[in-house]
């Protein structure tokens, strides 16, 4: 199952276009965007009989990722089914349920460490959000609309306000790679503090970890920051393997 959820957040960095399941090594039909989204239910069931430490997301909120991902990979082949909703009202739809998550009554069910779990919640939810809105923006599923823009810097600034509360909690901290990766994306234009604190995170938890990783996820980032590229495709141009 760990390595379900390794390839599930390998596809969010990857252009739509491109996964890493082209790689002739990986047959696994289970990673693909479209299977992966076929076998949601399976995959959720898998996932929470058991807990993995960079990867503490909400059920609802995986099944916001595994969404994503489809979505993505079907606008970008040009695959959309016909005699459905359009992309954009999927997207509308989707981005409504991870907006809608509620972290609160999710956290009623934790008996112990309610408050980490709480924050966990929240910093997943704003992530996905952002995720979804860059990614599919990039795309064109999504308009920049002001209302959509006034949604990614409410959660562009709880995400990092998050953050900051995650490096202090030592049950957090080593728990946020992913989110610190969306931050991280949205940082080019969020100012040097922004990315500071994200070089800072993702180098804290090499350290505690003692793996590479999250240092090649900084080096992902520093390119795009320096680089003239926008987009989220733009960012992660090919996959990325950047958690295990």
């Amino acid at each position: 199952m760990a390595s379900v959820m390794v390839f599930l957040y390998a596809d969010s960095w990857s252009k739509a276009t491109i996964s890493i399941f082209n790689d002739e090594y990986y047959t696994d039909d289970l990673y693909e965007p479209i299977e992966a989204y076929e076998n949601r239910d399976i995959i959720i069931k898998l996932y929470s009989t058991g807990y993995y430490p960079c990867l503490p997301c909400p059920n609802d909120l995986l099944l916001g990722i595994i969404s994503i991902n489809r979505l993505r990979h079907l606008v970008a082949t040009e695959a959309w089914p016909a005699n459905t909703e359009s992309p954009q009202t999927a997207a509308e739809q989707l981005l409504d349920a991870i907006i809608e998550f509620s972290p609160e009554s999710w956290v009623e069910e934790k008996t112990e460490m309610a408050e980490d779990f709480l924050h966990m919640a929240q910093t997943y939810q704003s992530a996905v959000v952002l995720y979804a809105l860059s990614s599919l923006q990039h795309l064109g599923v999504l308009p920049s609309s002001g209302g959509w823009k006034a949604v990614k810097t409410i959660h562009c600034r709880r995400l990092i306000s998050l953050l900051d509360a995650a490096a202090e909690s030592r049950v957090m901290r080593d728990c946020v790679i992913w989110p610190l990766i969306v931050a991280g994306f949205e940082a080019k234009d969020g100012g040097a503090a922004d990315r500071k604190r994200v070089v800072a995170g993702l180098s804290g938890i090499s350290r505690a970890l003692g793996v590479y990783l999250p240092l090649a996820a900084v080096a992902v980032l520093e390119d795009y920051w320096t680089s003239t590229r926008s987009g989220w495709d733009e960012c992660f141009d090919k996959p990325y393997a950047l958690i295990t």
